[in-house]
């Protein structure tokens, strides 16, 4: 071998000596395919998380919306039941008719009491005077159905239909929910 190959092989084994004691010492950053690719992958995992969320904010709003609708509903019911139960007679709906509202004649010493809906709310009308609201604004009874199954002369029994859903625009899925109630309750005798 010549001295010029010597001090070539020389100088090439110094270099690759160099760069193997410090590989990154060329390393200027971050290249553009690679903060592209970094930019993709958190994209991905960001709008990922981000339907995760909506997904429980959904499923938290329509919970909530149901809870209020039953509890609604159970509430009402289980108060017109009872005043129902405690009323001498129905005075309307009439025998085997149906209507939209419901009179009571209760006890004596106990004023008559009317259920109906106004504005998707159910009041009840004690002696034509107070009107208590059974339910909360957040709800909305769309069908309030009494009938009066009883033929004329025995006690009578009453079936309820009622539908009551969340109060919320035709838009607005998030809160969507409704339900329909549908029972029979006897007066006492």
């Amino acid at each position: 071998w010549g001295r010029d190959t010597y001090a070539c092989v020389a100088r090439s084994a110094r270099k690759l000596q160099i760069a193997m004691k410090n590989p990154c010492q060329n390393d200027q950053g971050f290249t553009l395919v690679e903060m592209i690719i970094y930019i993709a992958i958190m994209g991905i995992v960001i709008s990922s998380f981000m339907a995760y969320s909506l997904s429980i904010s959904g499923v938290r709003n329509k919970n909530y919306a149901a809870a209020t609708v039953q509890a609604n509903g159970r509430s009402a019911l289980s108060l017109m039941t009872k005043k129902i139960h405690e009323a001498q007679a129905v005075l309307t709906p009439a025998a085997s008719t149906s209507d939209a509202a419901l009179s009571l004649d209760m006890p004596s010493g106990s004023p008559d009491i009317t259920f109906f809906v106004t504005d998707g709310v159910l009041r009840m009308v004690e002696a034509g005077v107070a009107t208590s609201t059974l339910t909360d604004r957040r709800t909305n009874i769309s069908q309030l159905l009494f009938t009066n199954l009883a033929a004329s002369g025995d006690r009578a029994n009453v079936r309820i239909e009622m539908t009551i859903g969340y109060n919320v625009p035709a838009s607005d899925t998030a809160f969507g929910y409704t339900k329909s109630y549908r029972t029979a309750v006897s007066t006492r005798p």
